[in-house]
Order: C-alpha cells, then structure tokens, then sequence
C-alpha cells in the first residue's frame, strides 16, 4: 500500500502535467519556431547576465537563479515557457482532447486528461509546434529546463552515476509526471530525451563538466574581468532531434483500454489520409539516424549499456506498458 505523503506528493505533482497529440494535425501546415525560440532564449540569457553582474563579481550560484527565473518549467515563472506557450509569434498546434487521439480515455485511464475540464488552464492537453522539421510538443521545452536541470544537479552537482540519474528521470516519469491513472496515463520517452538534452544545456551554461555526447557546445558565459560575459549564443537546434517527437519516439500508456483507443485513433487517421503516415514511428530512418547519437556506453554495475536504451522506446512502437500501478 502507498504512504499517504506519497500519494499526496502524487496528486500535487499531477497537477501540473499534460499531454501533446503529435498525430492528429501533424500535416497541417505549422511554420518554424526555432531562430524565434532561439532569438528570445538569446535576449533572456543577456537580460540574466545584467541582473546577476548588478549584485557585484561572478557569482555562479546568483548566475544560475537569474537563468532559472528565465529558463524553468513552470508556467508564469519561466519567462521563455510562457513566451512559447503565449507569443502570438510562435505558431502552435492545440486541438482539444475530444478531437485527438485520447478522445477514448477514461478516468481510470489518466485522470488529468479525461476529465471534463482537461481542455481548460493549460491542464491536459498541451500544445505541438515546429522545431525546425521536427514536430514536437511546448512540453518538451519544460522537461528540458525542468527535469533536465534536476539532472544536472543528480549528475554533474552531486556526483551520482548517470545510470542512476536516468533511471530516477525513468521512475519519474512513470510516477509524478505523467506515465501513470492518477496523472494523464501516458509515459513518455520523448521526455526523457528532452530531460537528457536539459541536462547538457545546462552543463553547457558554464561547461565545467566535460559533455557526455562529447559535444561541448559551451561554454554560452564565461567571467571576464570579474563579470559574467556571453560569449556564445544558445541554439536549441543543438539539442532537438526526432527522439523529441513521440510520433517517432513512441508514446506508451498505463492500461490496455487507453492503448486499443489511441492505435484506433491513429488507423482512422492512417484510413481518411492513406497518403500519409501516421503509424508509429512515422520515419524509422529518422529515428534511427537519431538513436546513434546516445549510442553512448555508460557502466550500470557490472553491466554496459547505451544511454540510448533508457531513453527510447525499445519495442519500437505505441503499446500498453507495465505501471506501477
């Protein structure tokens, strides 16, 4: 039986989740929100510099509060998530959830997303937008700041293994952020990539650690002079690839019901639009090209394994998966 602090934690956390349909208007036409996601990122990251610099010489601990207020996952208080979630600047996908692929879900299913207020405050279904020419979900931003932060710290802060730190990212996400009845029912792995490339992100904000894919993208500041200097500009097109997309890197679901529901959905769409692909994963090419990148051997034990199996989906396709529930 679960400790009660334990189901409260639950229930708090599951507040705040959603859930994004990368199938049902994925072929409608969506501009690029990448050199606008990207220019606005730049402008915080300058505008966080200021305000860090003004309360005297490098402060790193001062430098990543400042970033935080802008880069985080919570919504009002992460400047760049509200920008992405509201500036008319960015074109989005939002269908409500009766017109998507979890029109058949049920209470037992995931609660966040049947109830009957889901398509109201940002709480069940979240929005998709354009990523260059990767479809991804405005949520995958908030795991990267988020999540990919908490990362950072397990990993590169507190010195626990990767091993651990991603199978924490795992258990997470089959918990408190989302793969379970009592949030929306659907465990993400597209998340647990855009947690993953959070993580690097904000390694690569000062770039004291060496990069785990052997890209070091950083450092974006540095200390001259006893201040905080950018000295190169971010670009989230260094971190966005198809394992983002749970159309490529497939989505799975806590019950049978919900699972029989969602492959319906997406045959109906495959039916009514044959010149389409929509069974996933839509490009397997894409996806495979992807998953080369985290072929990355890290030490669990005695064991070797890729960083590439705890992050995507390792039957290559949507299907019911084994909750703790």
């Amino acid at each position: 039986m679960l400790k009660p602090i334990f189901i409260a934690l639950l229930c708090a956390s599951s507040a705040v989740a959603s859930e994004i349909d990368s199938f049902t208007l994925r072929y409608n036409e969506l501009s690029d929100s990448s050199v606008t996601i990207n220019t606005q990122a730049n402008q915080l990251l300058a505008q966080g510099i200021e305000e860090t610099n003004r309360l005297g010489s490098c402060q790193k601990s001062s430098l990543f509060q400042n970033l935080r207020k802008r880069f985080n996952s919570i919504h009002k208080d992460g400047e760049l998530i509200e920008y992405i979630l509201q500036s008319p600047q960015i074109n989005r996908h939002t269908p409500m959830r009766r017109d998507s692929i979890f029109r058949h879900h049920r209470l037992i299913d995931g609660q966040i997303l049947a109830r009957p207020s889901a398509d109201r405050g940002g709480f069940g279904m979240g929005s998709t937008l354009r990523f260059q020419d990767h479809y991804i979900g405005s949520d995958k931003f908030e795991h990267m700041f988020g999540q990919g932060y908490r990362y950072f710290q397990n990993y590169h802060i507190k010195n626990k293994s990767l091993a651990y730190t991603l199978k924490l990212g795992i258990f997470k996400e089959r918990t408190i952020l989302g793969g379970n009845p009592l949030a929306t029912g659907v465990f993400s792995f597209a998340d647990l990539v855009a947690n993953f490339q959070g993580m690097r992100f904000w390694n690569h904000i000062l770039q004291e650690h060496e990069d785990i894919l052997g890209e070091n993208i950083g450092p974006y500041v540095a200390c001259i002079e006893n201040k905080w200097v950018a000295v190169k500009s971010i670009d989230f097109k260094k971190y966005v690839d198809a394992g983002f997309d749970e159309a490529q890197n497939c989505l799975t679901l806590s019950t049978n019901k919900a699972t029989k529901g969602v492959l319906f959905e997406i045959e109906n769409l495959e039916r009514n639009s044959p010149d389409k692909k929509y069974t996933c994963p839509i490009n397997q090419e894409k996806l495979e090209s992807a998953k080369k990148r985290y072929e990355v051997l890290i030490h669990e034990g005695s064991q070797k394994i890729h960083i590439s199996d705890l992050l995507f989906n390792p039957w290559g396709e949507i299907r019911q998966y084994k909750s703790f529930w």
